[in-house]
């Protein structure tokens, strides 16, 4: 995975050499840059919800072959994904064995952790330049734009959330409601916007605390 760059290189997590705290001075520098230009950066985070949960068979097949990964390879990791069952114990007295449907990946497993890469590769693949980019941390997926202003940013992070939530319905996931959040990082209070962003018809605010950064 990691010879053939298999991956996006801004997917981080569960990864050599792709750390929190990588992900975070990655950030950091483009924060820097920006402001050296007198600009604003503007970052919406949000993650998936049931990330193991949520991710189809197929659609993980169909990615894992399209990034190049070989078929026998794939069929093992169908052979991975299919007859799944489930029981539920309580007070040590165990309901009967059911099989699972749409199991998604299991918990706890290290494959499940790369195959959940790959599912998640095509929203993280992007390119990072003066304009903006993104970076994913397994589940969490952080965008981010820069511009003169914060209003104009805010606009832009609108089609981004557009575009993910399309993504995510097209693949089965949805969002964890309490980890969606946006930031204004500036050095300029009057360039604060307090609009907010909407995200499946639910509206969510720039958080005051978080709204400027200073190092």
């Amino acid at each position: 995975m990691e010879t053939y760059r298999l991956l996006p290189a801004n997917y981080f997590g569960a990864r050599k050499q792709r750390s929190a705290e990588q992900t975070l001075l990655l950030l950091h520098g483009r924060i820097r840059t920006a402001w050296q230009g007198t600009r604003v950066v503007s970052l919406v985070s949000l993650a998936v919800k049931g990330a193991y949960n949520g991710v189809y068979q197929d659609k993980l097949l169909q990615r894992l072959t399209a990034r190049g990964i070989p078929s026998q390879v794939v069929s093992w990791a169908n052979a991975f994904c299919s007859g799944r069952t489930a029981t539920i114990v309580v007070n040590g007295q165990a309901s009967e064995v059911n099989g699972l449907e749409q199991a998604g990946l299991p918990q706890g497993s290290p494959l499940s952790l790369i195959l959940f890469l790959f599912f998640n590769a095509n929203l993280v693949q992007q390119r990072i330049d003066e304009n903006g980019g993104a970076v994913a941390f397994v589940d969490d997926y952080t965008a981010w734009v820069v511009g003169k202003t914060a209003s104009e940013n805010r606009d832009r992070l609108q089609a981004i959330v557009q575009r993910v939530t399309e993504w995510k319905s097209k693949s089965g996931a949805c969002s964890e409601g309490d980890k969606t959040a946006f930031t204004h990082f500036t050095k300029n209070g009057s360039q604060s916007a307090d609009e907010s962003i909407i995200v499946k018809g639910k509206k969510y605010s720039l958080r005051p605390a978080s709204r400027f950064w200073a190092w």
